[in-house]
């Protein structure tokens, strides 16, 4: 099962009966890859859930980040 189906947005979709864990044809990555074509007719949907992705994570430190170097806050650390 893939980790949206479990932990992510589409799970909710799932328990609300929208759309079956069976519904899922693929991950954005064997699309990317060339593993599984895309959509084949302008009937079939495409749901992108990003978790897994750490796509929002990225983005939220990001602007943290670029607000408190903007307010001259914050702590540098060496890692």
């Amino acid at each position: 099962m893939t980790e949206c189906a479990r932990r992510g947005e589409t799970q909710h979709c799932i328990k609300q009966g929208l759309v079956k864990k069976e519904d899922i044809y693929a991950e954005i990555g064997e699309l990317a890859l060339g593993e599984k074509p895309g959509r084949t007719n302008p009937d079939e949907i495409t749901i992108f859930d990003s978790t897994g992705m750490s796509l929002q994570d990225i983005s939220t430190a990001s602007r943290i980040y670029e607000q408190a170097k903007k307010l001259g806050i914050g702590t540098k650390v060496e890692i």
